[in-house]
């Protein structure tokens, strides 16, 4: 979101952007050379948009599952990958994990016709979602995924993977809620933005070294992303929310 930028023209033009990202990557699938890369961006563009359209004055589930399905159609060839880099990077073994992930780009292969089809939809609804230029609405959207995430760590504490992994979901979305209203906000919301990203950074990488199966290498980075989680996630939502605004207050008044 631009200074000055209305909510609902800001929502949009990153909703488009985000959506013709995804479109672009599900076509790079295909391409040899740069097929890794083009999933990771493809994945990362669903992300935010899942995590932004939950911005809009009604979310569209139909638009929300579309991008879920998406990403779960992804999810296979972009673990079998990390798993292989992660194994690289320990220097271990590689040659299960390279025919994994050739056969999971295979069957990738097979269903990006539908997905490409899907992400193209994608582009053109995203123009005709509801927004609002209420700046109360995103706060309240904000506020919540505060909320769900700081619900989420107490259930991960004890580090069963289910759970982990969906505090990480929910510490990835308000990042990228976040990172949206940023530029906007000037440098207050900066330290607090990169703190949310950092807490996801850790469990992400935590995440890789459970897929590759080292599951001990895991725990310092689990261990940090708790840490930084129990500072960040402290106050309850209502505290949370009241010490946000001031953060947010450049923005407010040029909304207002």
């Amino acid at each position: 979101m631009h200074p000055g930028e209305p909510c609902s023209r800001a929502l949009l033009r990153v909703l488009r952007e985000q959506a013709s990202v995804l479109a672009d990557a599900l076509r790079a699938c295909g391409v040899e050379t740069d097929r890794q890369a083009a999933v990771h961006r493809a994945r990362v563009a669903g992300k935010k948009l899942r995590a932004l359209l939950g911005y809009c004055a009604v979310p569209p589930k139909d638009l929300m599952q579309r991008v879920s399905a998406i990403g779960r159609a992804l999810s296979e060839a972009r673990d079998r990958h990390v798993v292989h880099r992660t194994l690289l990077s320990l220097d271990q073994p590689v040659g299960l994990s390279a025919q994994a992930l050739a056969e999971a780009y295979l069957a990738l292969e097979a269903c990006l016709p539908d997905l490409e089809a899907d992400a193209d939809l994608l582009v053109d609804a995203v123009g005709g979602v509801c927004t609002s230029d209420d700046p109360q609405r995103l706060l309240a959207v904000v506020k919540k995924s505060y909320k769900v995430a700081r619900k989420r760590l107490a259930a991960a504490r004890q580090g069963d993977a289910v759970a982990v992994h969906a505090w990480r979901k929910a510490v990835k979305r308000l990042g990228y809620q976040l990172q949206f209203v940023e530029p906007a906000c000037g440098e207050a919301l900066c330290g607090l933005r990169e703190d949310v990203q950092a807490v996801g950074s850790l469990l992400g990488r935590h995440r890789d070294l459970l897929l590759a199966g080292h599951r001990q290498l895991g725990v310092p980075s689990f261990d940090e992303a708790v840490l930084l989680g129990e500072q960040l996630f402290s106050e309850a939502p209502g505290t949370w929310h009241d010490r946000l605004v001031p953060l947010l207050e450049r923005w407010l008044e040029e909304a207002a």
